[in-house]
């Protein structure tokens, strides 16, 4: 019994000590109403109220960085309500249901340079930013990354504009992101603007891999650029189309989609669809004249468009694609489900690591080696009692539940 109790304790010091390795202070839900001049920054969510980690409503002047949201899959980071002059910067999402949703917003919603990985979904949710009906100038979702690992949930758009609209002299800007998996929803892909009544919007230097049924979408809308987007996508069951323009049904539920002030210039895509047929583009006859110039939609770029690791633009996000890096690189390893009923998947090894699972007393419950040097195993963990867990691979430690 001494031993046990001296290994858990050991073993508890080291759980502490990986914990000390991200700034960020343990935080419950945040609610906030008619509030503005917030800044809310260096927090670490896990749960919400209602379904969310920080609810803004009717708010103003906000800023909302160096956060960390690591949820369950019924769980939304952040949402607004009627808000305008919002940041949000330098966080990381994990394993959420939504990553920022933001409802009937006016003008000044800046979600810029933050990482995202694994969305739960499930549809309607399963974005990671999404705008609904929001408008005004200053709407941006710049410089962001995703990494998506298929099987890990159900994602829908990763960036969805819905009914959402900038202005003519300030369009909404999707510009810069690093945009990675998708799949299985037939419906769900990469970025989605101009549906039902969404117009000025600016798609720009995106760069989009395996993101799901379809690359890019504009099914209709009016005041829309599509320039210098690269799209990548290997055939799967349910992939389409990697750029589209127009879609009948848009048209005939009375939505305009006029194409001469659509533009798609200089974009690269390779994109297969599940009839293994390359199908980089499609403008549907009900939103004709297109302007179009300088595309390759038989591209030959392959999925190494985007690196393995991905990482924030340095240039545009200066320290905070620093910081983001360092939290990153002290969470050499991830685990998903969790909680975890059957299956725990470990995903981002990287060589020949010794895996260990211990209980919350310290007895080791399982052990083995990753001899084949792959990136991702699965332990059944089925017969495992019900409890909290700790998995170590080489000197880092996480927890996880089994239910």
């Amino acid at each position: 019994m001494k031993n046990i109790i001296l290994r858990s304790l050991v073993f508890v010091s080291m759980l502490l000590n990986s914990v000390n390795l991200n700034a960020q202070a343990a935080s419950g839900p945040l609610v906030y109403s008619g509030k503005s001049n917030i800044i809310i920054n260096g927090k670490a969510f896990t749960s919400g109220t209602s379904g969310v980690a920080i609810t803004l409503t009717n708010c103003s002047k906000v800023v909302i960085s160096n956060c960390e949201f690591i949820l369950t899959k019924d769980i939304i980071g952040i949402q607004l309500n009627n808000c305008s002059n919002v940041e949000i910067t330098g966080c990381y999402f994990e394993n959420f249901r939504s990553g920022v949703y933001a409802v009937n917003c006016t003008g000044g919603i800046n979600i810029h340079c933050n990482s995202y990985k694994n969305i739960a979904g499930i549809k309607p949710r399963g974005q990671m930013v999404q705008f609904n009906t929001c408008s005004g100038a200053g709407n941006k979702v710049n410089y962001n990354t995703l990494d998506h690992t298929f099987g890990s949930g159900t994602p829908e758009d990763l960036i969805n504009m819905y009914a959402s609209y900038g202005t003519t002299a300030d369009p909404i800007q999707i510009i810069g992101n690093q945009l990675r998996g998708g799949g299985p929803s037939t419906s769900g892909g990469g970025i989605m603007v101009g549906d039902n009544g969404g117009h000025d919007v600016r798609i720009e230097d995106n760069i989009l891999v395996d993101v799901g049924q379809y690359g890019i979408g504009v099914p209709a809308g009016y005041n829309i650029t599509v320039i210098n987007n690269k799209v990548y996508g290997a055939k799967q069951t349910w992939t389409n189309v990697g750029l589209y323009v127009g879609l009948q049904g848009e048209v005939d539920g009375g939505y305009a989609c006029t194409g001469s002030s659509i533009q798609v210039k200089d974009n690269q895509i390779k994109f297969t669809n599940k009839s293994n047929v390359v199908n980089g583009w499609y403008n549907c006859t009900c939103c004709s004249g297109v302007v179009q110039s300088g595309n390759n939609f038989k591209a030959s770029i392959t999925s190494s468009v985007l690196p393995a690791n991905l990482s924030l633009n340095t240039t545009q996000c200066g320290s905070v694609a620093t910081a983001v890096a360092e939290k990153k690189s002290s969470d050499a390893f991830d685990v998903y489900p969790n909680p975890a009923e059957h299956l725990l998947v470990v995903t981002n090894l990287t060589g020949s690591e010794n895996v260990q699972i211990f209980n919350s007393l310290g007895q080791e419950v399982f052990t083995a080696k990753n001899n084949l040097e792959n990136s991702l195993i699965q332990i059944d963990v089925d017969g495992f009692p019900s409890g909290i867990y700790f998995i170590q691979i080489n000197n880092q430690v996480k927890k996880f539940i089994k239910q």
